[in-house]
């Protein structure tokens, strides 16, 4: 299976901020995210233990990612409350 690029997210992150923010709220630069915590993230799907995938399948590697992305906050503009 493959990884999610950094510069993936970095797209992906532009377009979701460029379509959902509103308000006229200006998209936050991606450089503003705090350092290694979205790297971590990202790596955690795919962790193995004995040479043995920790998160089998893409619904659980899913399924950690967005935990761990809601969970850890790696961008500063993000998980605001209304």
């Amino acid at each position: 299976m493959r990884r999610i690029t950094i510069s993936e997210i970095e797209y992906l992150s532009f377009r979701l901020a460029a379509e959902f923010l509103g308000y006229d709220e200006p998209i936050p630069s991606f450089g503003s995210r705090y350092p290694n915590i979205l790297e971590s993230c990202l790596a955690v799907p795919f962790q193995t233990f004995n040479r043995k995938n920790l998160y089998r399948g893409l619904v659980k590697k899913a399924a950690i990612l967005f935990y761990l992305l809601i969970k850890n906050h790696p961008f500063q503009n993000g998980n605001k409350r209304r």
